[in-house]
């Protein structure tokens, strides 16, 4: 990449011989690659441990969801073949399809928990890319002489770049990185 000006109070070059411009440039480069390492690793973290929770809720939901299928497969198998009255047919299946019944809540609990993890990962995700975007504008501004050319306002907009509902709602950017 070409440098245009050195750094404010850094003399050029073109004057001393010397390129300290150019090595500020890899210098801020070698620190925003840092940075954003370790954002992209954070969100991915993250990305993961909703993940594994909302694996985890599926799988509660699933496994409560079958035990109250089998509750309520039991209750018709084993069903006497004669119920004399009305109350001895409620005290036979009120408390079996009581347990099936509160089986099936918690079951949509986890299940609901799963869904809402599901949510939250498409936004991480979201916030992932916008994270990228915003960085990919920055580097290809630090690299290229584009302030004043074409190229100034496509960047402009990729750092605008809104990825989640909320965002697009306000009308703003909820998470400006300067």
């Amino acid at each position: 990449p070409t440098m245009t000006s050195a750094a404010p109070g850094a003399s050029s070059p073109a004057e001393d011989g010397s390129a300290p411009a150019i090595s500020q440039t890899k210098e801020g480069t070698q620190i925003a690659d840092a940075a954003e390492e370790r954002m992209l690793t954070r969100l991915s973290e993250v990305r993961g441990d909703l993940d594994r929770r909302g694996v985890f809720n599926l799988g509660i939901g699933v496994v409560l969801t079958l035990l109250a299928l089998g509750i309520l497969m039991e209750l018709v198998r084993n069903a006497p073949r004669s119920i004399a009255s009305t109350s001895e047919a409620i005290s036979y299946f009120l408390p079996r399809l009581a347990v099936a019944a509160a089986l099936q809540g918690f079951a949509y609990f986890f299940l609901s928990l799963y869904r809402r993890s599901i949510d939250e990962i498409k936004f991480f995700q979201n916030e992932q890319t916008r994270v990228e975007l915003k960085l990919l504008a920055l580097r290809v501004l630090l690299h290229t002489e584009a302030t004043e050319g074409a190229l100034a306002p496509i960047l402009l907009a990729m750092a605008k770049t809104e990825r989640s509902r909320s965002e697009r709602a306000k009308g703003g950017d909820a998470y400006p990185l300067a």
